[in-house]
């Protein structure tokens, strides 16, 4: 639920929270903001996709966002790797850099495969989507 926010700008929020608590010692607190962070950016891919002529899902096609890695690298850049269940149970992997601005999002670059994500940084799917803005 957006509460009338913008997906972009609750990416953009959700990314921040995360970085604070990640810096923390709040282990519950650190896993709460994550899945926050997971569950906009989940919500912001879907809205994403929809917009793409070639994304063959209707409706809500997304079960649940798994991160593999996630970075921030400086204070307003982040760096997301994982996949996302569907709810056909296929995994779709994903790549995201994030740069959130005061609105929302001012650069980011998205990509998403059909299949799930090698778990080495160094061997990269064929990315089917991407989405790119300020790169």
């Amino acid at each position: 639920m957006t509460n009338g926010m913008s997906l972009e700008v609750q990416v953009a929020n959700s990314a921040r929270s995360w970085r604070e608590a990640s810096r923390g010692a709040d282990l519950a607190a650190r896993d709460a903001a994550e899945r926050t962070l997971a569950d906009s950016l989940e919500q912001w891919i879907a809205e994403l996709l929809s917009t793409d002529a070639q994304w063959p899902q209707q409706g809500r096609w997304f079960d649940g966002l798994i991160f593999q890695e996630c970075l921030a690298e400086d204070p307003e850049r982040f760096h997301l790797r994982g996949y996302i269940w569907g709810i056909d149970q296929k995994q779709y992997a994903f790549r995201a850099e994030l740069q959130p601005s005061t609105d929302g999002l001012a650069a980011f670059e998205v990509r998403i495969a059909h299949g799930k994500a090698s778990a080495s940084r160094s061997a990269e799917p064929e990315w089917d989507f991407q989405f790119v803005r300020g790169k």
